[in-house]
């Protein structure tokens, strides 16, 4: 089990009271070394995973949340005026306030930053690799709209399954890719690990893409 840094720790039992959870999930069923996928869920499922899942797992995060000025100007430009229409006033506290909290908890969660330019983007995969190979698992959303309840694992987002060709280059075994789900103030249901086969593993993409986006409605459907 990987450990959470002081920051979280102080302030995770009051943000579990602001979002509750009646079922915790159950650590013997969380396996090691393997990529867990969840879906945003209209930004529910970020908290709930990071909140109940830590220790467990690393996430991944877009890079501009862990550096305050970068946070500032993303939450309040666009999460706050532009996804959330606030006045400027309020906008402006509230992107003070995320720019503050999210750093610290995320350098507490041992979150991965995830870079959206090519170059950088393998920085985040060699990462999460090292992390895997030591025993540690990920977590990651891959859906595009996170906004939706239902999102789709995008072009963009595929990235992640190439953590398949490089784990399996270092360890001669397939990478499990495990989809979770989250019932806000109910449960976070773990689903059934998704593998590739053996071959070549650019040929399987759209296949194992397809397995899990299935298998995250199946959760959905009866979590």
């Amino acid at each position: 089990m990987q450990k959470t840094g002081k920051f979280f720790r102080a302030f995770a039992p009051l943000l579990r009271l602001v979002f509750p959870l009646r079922e915790r999930p159950n650590e013997e069923q969380l396996l090691s070394g393997a990529v867990y996928l969840c879906r945003h869920g209209n930004n529910a499922g970020p908290p709930y995973t990071f909140l109940y899942l830590a220790g467990q797992v690393r996430p991944w995060v877009y890079s501009v949340f862990y550096e305050e000025k970068a946070c500032f100007a993303h939450t309040y430009r666009y999460t706050f005026l532009q996804r959330c229409g606030l006045p400027r006033p309020i906008a402006w506290l509230a992107a003070r306030l995320s720019a503050f909290f999210a750093p610290k908890i995320l350098r507490a969660l041992n979150a991965i930053p995830v870079y959206r330019n090519g170059a950088q983007s393998m920085v985040t995969l060699r990462e999460s690799v090292r992390a895997l190979l030591g025993g540690d698992s990920i977590l990651l959303f891959p859906d595009v709209n996170y906004t939706s309840e239902n999102g789709e694992i995008g072009e963009l987002y595929r990235g992640f399954l190439l953590l398949e060709r490089m784990y399996c280059a270092k360890t001669g075994r397939h990478l499990p890719f495990v989809p979770i789900a989250v019932k806000p103030r109910r449960r976070i249901a773990i689903g059934r690990p998704v593998l590739f086969g053996d071959g070549d593993p650019e040929e399987q993409m759209n296949s194992v893409a397809e397995a899990l986006r299935l298998e995250l409605d199946r959760l959905e459907e009866t979590a």
